[in-house]
């Protein structure tokens, strides 16, 4: 039996952005904007959202201090202007961080507690207010997921709650929305997006559903990510990487994130990279990690078939080609520059043994022993 899960209704094409108005005045009279400071106004598209709301007699209140990374206190912030001000619904317009705070400010306000108290999804008794989220970034795929990432930066940890009552409501995908995303950004969220299907495809979670997904998008993104950094103003590629990054999504709401994405969480905040691609320069050494247990070996080999139209015989093929593409885009795919102890590695462990749902999609065994071993493999050889 195969579980397919997509809560979230989308709307996906150049102009979608014109929507806006009509789908908020389904989910009340009142929105909560939650987006980076100015962001708006730098996007260019403050008037035009704030018309579209009110042309559809929706009124508004903006809560502009996101950062990347959002830390639990700012949710709460956010909570507490959202009852304060008597909203309605969030509209969350930015990046993953955006769209994960938007998530968070929905949660709460009809739960009590903090992000921290709802790691188990079964705390949160009511479900969260409608969320609308449009994504300014194509990599994290937050807005069709049903996980909400945030951190505890007093504590240098990073939690993620994974439930389906997370989803947004609706997301709106305009691509035109990236035109003005730095190509530094375009390669790194985009990164995120080909790990996330990477590990999707090849955890035992998969079915034919998110195979498809999958290996549609990392085709996509290894075949044109490269021409998009040469060519950011490039509409037709913004949108096939945008969806690809949509894809993603939905590929980790059904079969969830693997190993690179748990031990990525214990990694970051101890260093100075995006979570993009931290993921990135870890996903040659955990391929060939798994290979060299015997795993995953004819998946990768179809990966490779189904991107470059090639038979191989050897999955190492398919990992050097992951690797020279890493390799240009980040320089590296080591973490030599980041100068993480190894005094760290075993608070690191722990990290990863909070995530009770990883041994049940890893395609290899999650102990101890294997985890040291990818840990000391990726940050320093």
């Amino acid at each position: 039996m195969n579980e397919i899960i997509n809560p979230t209704k989308i709307i996906f094409g150049i102009d979608s952005l014109n929507f806006l108005g009509e789908e908020a005045s389904m989910f009340g009279k009142k929105a909560f904007i939650v987006s980076y400071e100015n962001f708006l106004e730098k996007m260019g598209i403050k008037n035009k959202v704030q018309n579209m709301l009110k042309k559809n007699n929706v009124d508004y209140f903006v809560f502009d201090k996101i950062k990347p990374e959002p830390d639990l206190s700012l949710m709460e912030n956010g909570r507490d202007l959202f009852k304060k001000n008597k909203c309605d619904f969030v509209i969350a317009i930015g990046g993953g961080s955006v769209i994960d705070s938007g998530k968070g400010v929905a949660m709460l306000s009809i739960n009590q507690g903090a992000c921290i108290d709802f790691l188990d999804d079964k705390k949160i008794k009511n479900s969260p207010l409608p969320l609308i989220a449009m994504p300014t970034t194509a990599g994290t795929g937050s807005e069709v997921t049903k996980y909400l990432v945030f951190a505890d930066k007093k504590n240098k940890k990073k939690f993620t709650i994974k439930s389906e009552k997370v989803c947004p409501s609706l997301a709106i995908i305009d691509p035109q929305l990236t035109l003005n995303l730095p190509k530094n950004l375009t390669a790194t969220t985009a990164v995120d997006s080909l790990v996330h299907c990477v590990e999707g495809y090849l955890n035992t979670k998969s079915n034919p559903y998110v195979s498809a997904l999958s290996l549609m998008s990392v085709k996509t993104i290894i075949t044109k990510l490269n021409k998009l950094i040469k060519n950011p103003r490039n509409l037709k590629l913004r949108e096939e990487i945008m969806f690809s990054a949509t894809l993603g999504g939905i590929v980790i709401t059904n079969a969830r994130t693997g190993v690179i994405h748990t031990m990525a969480a214990a990694i970051e905040p101890y260093c100075h990279l995006s979570h993009g691609e931290v993921v990135g320069r870890m996903l040659p050494k955990v391929l060939r990690f798994y290979i060299n247990q015997g795993k995953c070996r004819k998946e990768m080999v179809k990966m490779f078939q189904y991107i470059y139209g090639q038979k191989i015989n050897s999955p190492e093929v398919f990992i050097k080609k992951v690797e020279d593409f890493i390799l240009d885009i980040f320089k590296t795919n080591n973490f030599k520059d980041q100068n993480i102890s190894e005094d760290l590695i075993d608070e690191f462990i722990k990290r990863v043994f909070m995530d009770k749902g990883l041994p049940e999609v890893s395609p290899i065994n999650i102990n101890v022993k294997n985890i040291q071993k990818l840990f000391k493999i990726v940050l320093y050889t």
